[in-house]
């Protein structure tokens, strides 16, 4: 009977690979599992499994998505991210283009608060770390750690579309660079936000050649 296969199957993944791996094979069959169940098998393939499963899921990390061409826009797993203040936002987008995900606080500070004294600066900065933490924790993602001297953001979990329109060209998907240049996409890098500080502007401009 079916529902027999089943046990097999469940039993013979678990001799043979880690417990991961056999609730990724349990949750592939979860349509199977009630019509199992309902055939006199014993519940405790469900019950075994099920724990692994929910304790694997919890393991799944959120992804950030940062879209920078044309303006700026922050998701986590497709939904909206907003954060108490622009800048925040600008700063966490600065963070993923740096290409380690890192940035000390007094390069951020003089990146977005250049006009400001710099206690006023590290205060500004302070406010804007928190409303990052804030907006990010409430949506999920646990990929950016702010330490005492420095910010740090897991790139390993984090899309950005300027990096993905790199990779396609040249992995030949998408158009060749001379193309790219020619529509001008560079020029739209965080389009329309270099009014927020001058140290942003001129870095927003060095971005923009390369």
């Amino acid at each position: 009977p079916a529902g027999r296969k089943a046990h097999r199957a469940f039993f013979a993944a678990a001799a043979r690979t880690n417990r991961d791996r056999t609730a990724d094979l349990f949750q592939k069959n979860t349509r199977e599992a009630p019509a199992a169940l309902s055939k006199g098998c014993c519940p405790l393939i469900f019950s075994r499994y099920r724990g692994a499963i929910v304790r694997k899921n919890r393991r799944v990390k959120k992804r950030l998505t940062i879209v920078v061409i044309g303006g700026l826009a922050l998701e986590v797993d497709g939904k909206p991210v907003r954060t108490q203040s622009r800048k925040a936002e600008v700063l966490l987008a600065c963070m993923a283009l740096a290409g380690n995900g890192r940035m000390s606080r007094q390069k951020a500070s003089e990146l977005l608060w250049s006009d400001s004294s710099e206690e006023a600066g590290r205060a500004s900065l302070r406010q804007a770390v928190m409303s990052i933490k804030r907006a990010l924790n409430a949506s999920g993602f646990s990929g950016f750690s702010p330490g005492r001297d420095q910010l740090e953001l897991d790139l390993g979990d984090v899309d950005i579309d300027a990096a993905d329109l790199l990779a396609g060209v040249r992995s030949g998907k998408l158009p060749d660079l001379g193309l790219l240049h020619r529509f001008r996409y560079a020029d739209s890098l965080m389009g329309g936000l270099d009014a927020l500080d001058e140290g942003f502007a001129a870095w927003a401009r060095m971005q923009r050649q390369i």
